[in-house]
């Protein structure tokens, strides 16, 4: 919830490789919080560089990378 004295509601970015997982999430969330989704670790940099969410979700097993291996890639870069 965003809270009382603040105007902005707060940012998070769930990344996921399953797109249902990644609506549902948005249609549960999006009217209390600025939800981003990206289904790739690539549109989860960007959306990183340009929103800079405060709040990060990642699922551990993606293709191409898993959710340890993005967080150690968010921290190393952030």
């Amino acid at each position: 919830m965003t809270p009382r004295n603040s105007t902005k509601p707060i940012r998070i970015l769930y990344l996921d490789d399953e797109d249902n997982n990644l609506r549902s999430f948005k249609a549960a969330f999006r009217r209390e919080y600025e939800v981003y989704t990206a289904n790739n670790t690539e549109d989860a940099f960007s959306i990183i560089k340009s929103q800079k969410p405060q709040v990060i979700f990642s699922d551990q097993r993606m293709p191409v990378t898993s959710g340890v291996e993005f967080f150690n890639a968010v921290r190393q870069v952030f």
